[in-house]
């Protein structure tokens, strides 16, 4: 298991998708050097078939296993197809020292640059200094359009893998915890409150519900079969149809509570659920951001990549901030770009393959 998903345990993270996270930017590194280095299509389809097996190997949930291996292969060659669209027209043998040119005006750069046309381009087609500025912004844009590429579990949809397998993971986790209750004997229990629930969840939360379907009183109380909260359904356009209910849905924190005579989830009031829902969408939507920021930054070159480094550390503070301002936890692995040091074992494994070319630049 690689080192990180340790942490992501230690803090109550979903360390499968943060595997299948990982493996995504893993994806999105070898692209890039797929394109930089000139690689083959067959050398780039074996890596990633090799490191998606690899990840879904690891993945527990037998269902998750393939659905994210499906998505994942199918993820690599659309985002290869789009980054081979986006990077048409670009040089980039000579990608190393249009960087050197454009960031420091470097005449040894310029020379090799030149000697790439014909003689009279630069002087006739293009000044050089326009050229190489179109150059990077077409490049930059390559690499942003693959650094907010994701893999979808439905490409109708706006579905991520990501968020399949959270829905996944903990589900699986509430059924084995609603199999031990049955287990025990249990049937009426009270599903949970928290003051940050979702709008789906929230008409749900704090009742009373029987897990073998049954609806009837007890102790002065209603309660109904639990599938009435559990069995909520979403279709995509194309047909395909998820789960997404209290306890069964994506992101859903609620659980299980057996009945006992006076006990009762506390009640909170619409305005404190209201007030702790924004402050949690606030989170979720600044962690994504402190995330892509730093994807950026992987994946950029040159003066691009240490400008994404710094709007992702000021992200991360002001998420930090805003979480200890609000008395809420916040959780590093969920702003985390897993496995930087791959950026490494990419640039060796592309200098092993194409050992000899020359105008190679390091990723």
């Amino acid at each position: 298991m690689k080192h990180y998903l340790k942490q992501a345990k230690d803090e109550g993270v979903n360390w499968q998708t943060a595997l299948i996270e990982d493996t995504e930017t893993e994806i999105k590194l070898l692209i890039r050097a797929a394109v930089f280095g000139a690689w083959t299509w067959a050398v780039l389809n074996r890596k990633i078939t090799e490191l998606v097996g690899k990840a879904v190997d690891e993945i527990e949930i037998a269902e998750l296993k393939e659905r994210a291996r499906v998505s994942l292969l199918a993820f690599a060659t659309i985002a290869y197809r789009a980054f081979v669209a986006a990077m048409a027209g670009v040089n980039v043998k000579i990608l190393p020292q249009v960087v050197k040119y454009t960031e420091r005006g470097d005449k040894s750069a310029e020379r090799v640059i030149r000697r790439a046309y014909r003689s009279d381009y630069f002087d006739t087609a293009q000044p050089l200094n326009e050229y190489a500025k179109d150059y990077m912004k077409k490049v930059h844009s390559a690499l942003d359009e693959l650094a907010m590429s994701t893999a979808k579990d439905d490409y109708s949809s706006r579905v991520s893998l990501r968020n399949i397998s959270e829905m996944s993971v903990r589900w699986e986790e509430k059924q084995k915890a609603r199999q031990k209750l049955i287990d025990d004997g249990e049937d009426i229990v009270w599903i949970s409150t928290h003051a940050n629930c979702s709008v789906r969840c929230q008409k749900y939360q704090g009742r009373l519900y029987s897990m073998s379907g049954q609806s009837g009183v007890i102790d002065g109380i209603k309660y109904e079969p639990l599938t009435n909260a559990t069995d909520v359904f979403y279709t995509t356009k194309s047909g395909k149809t998820y789960k997404n209910g209290c306890i069964s849905g994506y992101n859903c924190r609620h659980y299980l509570i057996p009945y006992r005579k006076g006990n009762r989830p506390f009640e909170v009031p619409a305005d404190v659920v209201e007030k702790q829902r924004k402050i949690n969408r606030t989170q979720r939507a600044m962690e994504r951001g402190v995330r892509d920021a730093r994807l950026v930054a992987e994946l950029s070159i040159g003066e691009d990549a240490q400008k994404a480094k710094k709007v992702a550390a000021a992200r991360y503070k002001r998420y930090r901030e805003y979480c200890k301002r609000n008395n809420v936890a916040y959780y590093p692995s969920r702003v985390q770009i897993w496995d930087s040091d791959v950026l490494a074992d990419v640039w060796q494994e592309s200098q092993a393959i194409d050992e000899g070319r020359k105008s190679r630049m390091k990723i």
